[in-house]
């Protein structure tokens, strides 16, 4: 009597199966690590490189310069798109209240999308209040009272959704 496990159908496909799950994970024939940048060990912008030509250079910090900030901070990157958002942004906050407002529904936006990554709570309280009539209909030869039902519901629901592929 042959099992499943034993058949030879079953024998020569384990291997199979084993083969071309090794193969997938194979890296190819032409693989290259890629090159890294050295890191420099502090950066932080100085006076003198605020110009649009200059780049970030690596100075060490003090309590003085860090309380110095300058006004186009932004210059310190030497990023055209950062600039031309800069500038756009510059432009269309005119308002003191409009900007604030833009910054409040940017956190509140945040944090709603950060909202997904707890546990979901909701608390659904219910009462229900019946009255039941002494003259509704009756099946049974017994003489029937009024009588008021109170039902109450306080159910408390939580849920979590795991999120496996990162």
């Amino acid at each position: 009597m042959h099992t499943p496990l034993t058949s030879h159908r079953y024998f020569f496909r384990f291997p199979l199966l084993l083969a071309l799950l090794a193969a997938g994970c194979a890296v190819g024939p032409n693989y290259e690590r890629p090159q890294v940048a050295p890191s420099q060990a502090a950066w932080k912008w100085t006076p003198d490189s605020l110009t649009a030509t200059s780049t970030v250079l690596p100075v060490r910090r003090t309590a003085q310069d860090s309380a110095v900030v300058p006004n186009k901070w932004w210059l310190i990157f030497a990023d055209a798109s950062l600039d031309s958002l800069e500038s756009q942004s510059l432009a269309a906050n005119q308002d003191l209240r409009t900007a604030l407002a833009r910054l409040e529904e940017s956190r509140a936006q945040v944090q709603v999308s950060r909202s997904f990554l707890y546990p979901s709570v909701r608390l659904e309280p219910s009462a229900l209040r019946q009255e039941l009539s002494a003259n509704r209909p009756n099946p049974a030869p017994i003489v029937l009272t009024g009588v008021t039902v109170n039902t109450f519901n306080l159910p408390v629901n939580v849920s979590y959704e795991l999120d496996v592929w990162g």
